[in-house]
């Protein structure tokens, strides 16, 4: 079995605003500040992988927070699928089994990233077999976009079971709930 995880980025908000956002509307979920102005969300309703869910709560922050939000689902290392959302509307979606990327520039321009357009659609097509593994599309993509590198494979479970990233510590991770 390969892996399996679910997150959203958020891109400019304050991880503590985000945190208490969540809070106030009974969310179960984990924040973790990111350098890059980066808010990482490993919230426990989206760890079912069901892509509605994790739209739903991608457009809600994205909305929220007036922002580009990134949700994020890796199943099973079969396939990596995202949806990209900005001010609370989806401009996009990548499925790596379809390989019909959204546009590279929308990517790079909502995480202010330095990579080339042709990195990012290059890494967006590659089929799967060349990668054997999603987590390692998702590895690259997240280099690219200067998302966090202990960001790829985190999701809710291993925060809950006290598995904290390494360049992390404890205190750097805000939970929602009482454990």
């Amino acid at each position: 079995m390969g892996n399996c995880y679910t997150s959203v980025f958020l891109h400019g908000p304050d991880p503590y605003a985000v945190y208490e956002y969540l809070v106030d509307r009974l969310y179960n979920a984990y924040v973790l500040p990111a350098p890059h102005n980066i808010t990482v969300v490993c919230e426990e309703g989206c760890n079912t992988q069901e892509q509605g869910t994790i739209v739903e709560l991608t457009r809600v922050l994205s909305a929220n927070f007036h922002c580009p939000a990134l949700g994020l689902l890796n199943h099973d290392d079969d396939w990596l699928w995202f949806v990209l959302c900005e001010n609370g509307k989806t401009v996009g979606k990548y499925n790596s089994k379809d390989r019909r990327p959204i546009a590279a520039g929308r990517l790079q321009q909502a995480f202010g990233s330095d990579a080339s357009r042709g990195w990012l659609w290059f890494l967006l097509k590659i089929p799967h077999p060349l990668f054997l593994f999603e987590i390692y599309r998702h590895r690259w993509l997240a280099r690219a976009l200067e998302l966090p590198p202990w960001s790829v494979g985190l999701s809710y479970t291993p925060l809950a079971d006290r598995e904290i990233p390494s360049g992390l510590t404890e205190s750097d991770i805000k939970c929602t709930r009482a454990l």
